[in-house]
């Protein structure tokens, strides 16, 4: 298995160094201005990495603290009942789980984030830079602004 994501990250690698390629050939100015994005996506990746960090932890807390509730209900279940404490061992459970929803909601929402501001700089910035400078060059031939364009597009899966 590890082989075949090898080989499709490669795969991917290979694809976006000649879309790079082939773009940076015809219009050589693309080549600062994604050096310019990928300082902006660095900055947004090294936010979204001291954010998560902390927030990875949190959550594997409070999924350790639902795990450790269950168990110990389960195996003292029958003391649990010989009291008739169900009542506050399902509170604690919901306020537990309650956290834990929390804190995995908020890292999902983080990962979105993050999904959203690369598909922005990578597919909006990227390509909208690509066709403005293909249509800039006055002496650039209608064949090679769409030889960019289309080129352009993989190029956002570098970022």
């Amino acid at each position: 298995m590890m082989l075949v994501e090898n080989m499709l990250m490669f795969q991917i690698m290979f694809w976006v160094i000649l879309s790079i390629g082939v773009v940076a050939y015809d219009l050589p100015v693309f080549l600062a201005v994604a050096g310019g994005l990928a300082l902006v996506y660095v900055y947004i990746a090294r936010i979204f990495i001291a954010t998560s960090v902390p927030l990875k932890r949190a959550v594997g807390e409070s999924q350790s603290q639902v795990v450790a509730h269950t168990a110990e209900t389960l195996s003292g279940l029958s003391v649990v009942r010989a009291f008739r404490m169900q009542e506050r061992f399902l509170t604690e459970n919901l306020t537990i789980q309650s956290r834990s929803t929390v804190v995995s909601f908020s890292l999902a929402n983080l990962s979105l984030w993050h999904a959203f501001r690369a598909d922005i700089i990578g597919l909006l910035w990227l390509v909208l830079a690509c066709c403005l400078l293909a249509v800039l060059d006055a002496s650039m031939e209608a064949s090679d602004a769409g030889l960019i364009v289309s080129n352009s597009f993989p190029i956002h899966l570098f970022f």
